[in-house]
Order: C-alpha cells, then sequence, then structure tokens
C-alpha cells in the first residue's frame, strides 16, 4: 500500500514542481510543499496503522475558537 502512495505522490512532484519553477510562482511553490508534506505525513501514519483523530473533528473545534458555529 505504501510504494502507491509514493508513487501518486511521487508523479505529482515530478508534473507540478518543474512548472511551479518555470513560471517562478514561488508562493504556489510553498504552499504545495507544505500540503504536500502534511499528505506524506499523514500517509505515512495511517499506513503504519496510527490512529488519527477526524479532520472534521479538528475544524469543528477551530470554527468553535474562533467564533464560528455550524
Amino acid at each position: 500500500m505504501m510504494l502507491h502512495v509514493f508513487i501518486v505522490l511521487a508523479i505529482l512532484l515530478i508534473f507540478e514542481v518543474p512548472q511551479l519553477i518555470k513560471s517562478r510562482q514561488y508562493k504556489s511553490l510553498v504552499i504545495y510543499s507544505v500540503i504536500y508534506v502534511i499528505t506524506f505525513t499523514l500517509a505515512v501514519c495511517i499506513d503504519m496503522g496510527v490512529k488519527l483523530p477526524s479532520s472534521f473533528i479538528l475544524l469543528g473545534e477551530l470554527f468553535k475558537k474562533i467564533g464560528l458555529t455550524y
């Protein structure tokens, strides 16, 4: 399973990053890199069997902290 994640993320990296560098979109490259690292970290954790909390619970707590309710 982990091999599939590596392959997909490597393909995304190979096709997206050179285009961002070539077009000098450095802010987009930084954002892309941060999202890429988070995605990779979560994928490795899931593959290793680490139980992760639901992202909706975390978003709900964030919304409550900034004063938004749903």
